[in-house]
């Protein structure tokens, strides 16, 4: 029987954090937005706001500015009512009231921005902000028509996209999944019921990261863009362990890492194919189990194994390379389980579309996938397991990997 995690609301919040004087230096910028998550308009506003930021500051007229949080954040909002949600703005102990998030000091004039779920409102609010930004003296000439970015790869002459390739952002090794028809799910008389019906889809050519995103590069990412992440991400990423996949992040800081990658997090069915093949293997290798073919509980120990508990842990990303699925991508089972993109809803797979199918398009938990270290039963290793997390979730056994669709 699956366990069901916290249920919790979400919302998107955006928050800004500078340095400024009156305009541009003195006092501390907190700006706060709270917007439906399903609101299109809302995160195309939030995208449009962080580009302004980043022209303001090329301008040199903002010295210095925060991270600007457009990804959404979730907060059980029943649990945390009377108590505060500490958010790091750069000032080591600051604690921020939940409820009470509403004055804000925005350029030294405290001014409240919004405390609401409607779309509209935050819309306007994002545009009254980038309103303000581009009537500062000096902001507007540096402001350029954004361009969209395109998630993914481009096709080689040929046409043809090769089979391994490495990406340039944090030299990942991706290999690819060619389009084609695959096996979802699991036949009847095995599996979870949430696994059935089993059925086929048909995908589109994509690439999937060999190796689960490690400390290393999850480092590299936040010195790069200074994101602050939800999850304690470097309690586990001691020294050594570079090479270890990152651990005890959230779904949204799994999916502010794709996005800075250039990718997006696989949807269920995407994994499920580089993890199964087209012929729906039970485990990676094949139909039958094997217990030293990936880092499971009973599995073999390594010299390198992290001790995260009772001597076992995770182990450097293709630590087990006969463990590979028929696509050749490593830890497919075991090390540590895997956010995907879909909402989880038991019964998605007899409503599910035939082509690329994206998931339901709302819903209280995520989808983890894979199974970890600390599994200490192999049925739910196999590649079919479906497990539903609260996306605000952050474990030491729950990590994730990139996908690119070739466009």
């Amino acid at each position: 029987m699956k366990k069901q995690y916290l249920n919790a609301l979400t919302v998107i919040a955006i928050l800004v954090v500078a340095c400024s004087s009156r305009v541009w230096g003195g006092s501390s910028i907190i700006i706060t937005i709270i917007g439906d998550t399903r609101n299109s308009a809302v995160k195309a506003r939030s995208i449009e706001l962080n580009y302004l930021l980043q022209q303001v500051r090329a301008s040199g007229k903002l010295r210095e500015y925060g991270n600007l949080w457009n990804e959404f954040r979730v907060y059980d909002m029943a649990r945390e009512r009377d108590r505060t949600i500490c958010i790091n703005l750069g000032v080591r102990d600051q604690a921020l009231p939940v409820l009470s998030v509403l004055s804000i000091n925005l350029f030294g004039e405290p001014q409240r921005i919004l405390w609401k779920m409607d779309g509209s409102d935050t819309v306007a609010a994002i545009d009254g902000l980038m309103g303000f930004l581009k009537g500062q003296e000096g902001v507007a000439s540096a402001v350029k028509p954004k361009e969209e970015p395109k998630a993914g790869v481009e096709k080689t002459g040929d046409g043809l996209a090769p089979e391994v390739m490495k990406n340039p952002v944090d030299d990942a090794e991706m290999r690819c999944i060619p389009a084609g028809v695959c096996v979802i799910g699991s036949p009847g008389y095995e599996g979870d019921d949430d696994e059935h019906p089993q059925h086929k889809v048909t995908l589109g050519t994509y690439y999937i990261y060999t190796l689960e995103v490690t400390n290393g590069q999850f480092a590299k990412f936040i010195a790069a863009t200074g994101y602050s992440a939800e999850g304690e991400w470097d309690f586990c990423a001691k020294p050594g362990r570079e090479r270890h996949p990152v651990v005890n992040v959230t779904w949204n800081d799994a999916r502010a890492y794709c996005t800075w990658a250039g990718g997006q997090l696989p949807t269920e069915a995407q994994w499920e194919k580089a993890a199964r093949g087209e012929k729906g293997f039970k485990y990676p290798w094949g139909n039958e189990w094997n217990d030293s073919l990936c880092n499971w509980r009973q599995g073999p120990g390594k010299p390198s194994m992290a001790n995260m508990t009772e001597g076992r842990g995770t182990v450097p990303g293709g630590s087990f390379p006969e463990g590979k699925s028929p696509f050749g991508i490593m830890d497919m089972s075991g090390n540590v389980a895997e956010w995907v993109a879909d909402w989880y809803d038991e019964s998605y797979y007899s409503k599910s579309p035939q082509a690329d199918p994206q998931g339901p398009e709302s819903g209280e938990d995520r989808i983890i996938r894979g199974g970890s270290w600390e599994v200490a039963d192999y049925d739910v290793l196999r590649g079919a397991d479906r497990v539903r997390f609260s996306p605000n979730l952050r474990l030491n056994t729950l990590g994730f990997r990139v996908v690119k669709p070739v466009r």
